[in-house]
């Protein structure tokens, strides 16, 4: 009897331990320990360990960025108006251009092109190239195509400007001498992308000009009022007491009637001499020459200056000029 009770006791307490040894669930009864759901966390991080998960959103740089396309409103926007086929030019200076230049397209309305060159021409001179490249791929703003392409070749050391459409009147020949004259000594000294953005620099004035009706052009002086010269009464002044004192000395020798004379002339009858032959012989001519102009290009009347144009292999009308470097 007394080991019955023992064994009973003991089989009480073994099941006590078990149910001691079980996991207590959330609402405070035994329960058995389950794995963690797919998709849930395992367990708690440790200590001083934090992961990041990355934003799927956020772009890697590319390290390739496009150019800037041109505004809408020139005939062909898809185009790049920085064509660096010599390869003078980092991707962040043709970046950098080409910003610039759609700005600009959008202030004065006008197509603006950067063209590098160092294969040749085909064939073809400096101005032939740049008219035809600019005509071919469709450049310009408006109907008449305005515009200005800079073209630089490195292999025969030139600078070109080619103009287009309304572009022709904005840059006169002397205004794309000036031009030249402002840019050539970057490119001699090789530093193409700064002569690239003077060249940009310079291109408000000659619209602000142009729109002001006064294109940069020859320096025209009109002739000075006489009137407004003090230098021109002295003249009068002087030329007057000369005359005076001429008329003066004219009329005091007619009143000195008594003559000395030494022939005698005086004797003679008037219109008792008589000659049986007269002739006019000329001794000397003189002969004065008038010189005209007859130059064709448009500007100012008496200036000189304005556009001269030519015409490009497709017909178009082009003005331009430029310079080695």
């Amino acid at each position: 009897m007394k080991r019955t009770k023992l064994l009973s006791l003991l089989l009480l307490f073994s099941l006590l331990v078990s149910l001691a040894a079980l996991p207590v669930r959330a609402d405070g009864a035994p329960g058995v320990a389950t794995a963690p759901a797919a998709g849930e966390d395992a367990g708690t991080d440790a200590p001083g360990e934090e992961t990041e998960t990355p934003d799927a959103e956020t772009d890697a740089p590319s390290g390739n960025e496009a150019l800037p396309s041109a505004p809408s409103g020139v005939n062909r926007p898809e185009l790049s108006r920085v064509v660096d086929n010599a390869d003078l030019l980092t991707g962040e200076e043709e970046a950098d251009l080409a910003e610039r230049i759609a700005s600009l397209i959008s202030e004065l309305g006008f197509d603006i092109v950067i063209l590098t060159n160092g294969n040749g021409y085909g064939g073809k001179d400096v101005v032939a190239f740049a008219d035809d490249y600019y005509d071919e791929h469709g450049y310009g703003v408006g109907s008449d195509n305005s515009g200005i392409l800079f073209l630089v070749d490195l292999a025969e050391r030139d600078l070109y400007f080619s103009t287009c459409g309304k572009a022709i009147t904005v840059f006169t020949d002397y205004g794309i001498n000036q031009l030249y004259n402002a840019v050539v000594s970057y490119f001699s000294n090789g530093d193409y992308a700064s002569g690239f953005r003077r060249f940009l620099r310079e291109l408000p004035d000659y619209a602000s000009a142009y729109e002001m009706g006064e294109p940069i052009d020859i320096p025209y002086h009109e002739p000075k009022d006489p009137k407004k010269n003090p230098v021109t009464y002295i003249v009068i002044a002087a030329i007057a007491f000369v005359i005076s004192l001429i008329s003066m000395n004219r009329v005091k020798k007619t009143m000195n009637t008594a003559k000395i004379s030494l022939t005698a002339d005086d004797c003679l009858v008037n219109s008792s001499l008589a000659f049986r032959n007269k002739a006019d012989r000329f001794l000397h001519s003189h002969t004065s020459r008038v010189y005209h102009s007859s130059s064709s290009s448009s500007g100012r009347s008496g200036s000189g200056g304005g556009s001269s144009t030519h015409f490009s292999s497709g017909g178009v009308s082009h003005g331009g000029g430029g310079g080695k470097f």
